[in-house]
């Protein structure tokens, strides 16, 4: 819930979910609970690509830019994650930047 302490664990796996985290999440030894290390250190470039997309979503601002956001991710990943993000930004403005 980095980010948004005021979010329920609920809300943070149901975003976790959404953005494709969740699965690998499950894997980890000490699941939600794991320590991800400074700045993400122990996660792979796309899981802290997925984990900023989602702590900006759990913030549920009414505007969200998105700049170069799945450049590490592979493309069903990203589709996956594109559709996800379609549906929990819906009535919201959201900029996709991509170079």
């Amino acid at each position: 819930k980095y980010g948004s302490p005021s979010s329920s664990d609920a809300d943070a796996i149901k975003i976790a979910k959404a953005v494709q985290l969740d699965p690998e999440v499950a894997l980890m030894e000490n699941g939600y609970q794991t320590a991800v290390g400074e700045r993400g250190s122990r996660l792979s470039g796309g899981q802290r690509q997925r984990a900023t997309i989602g702590r900006a979503l759990l913030k549920d601002p009414e505007i969200l830019i998105c700049d170069e956001v799945t450049s590490a991710l592979d493309v069903g990943t990203e589709g996956r994650l594109m559709e996800q993000l379609k549906e929990l930004r819906k009535g919201k403005t959201t900029i996709l930047i991509a170079h």
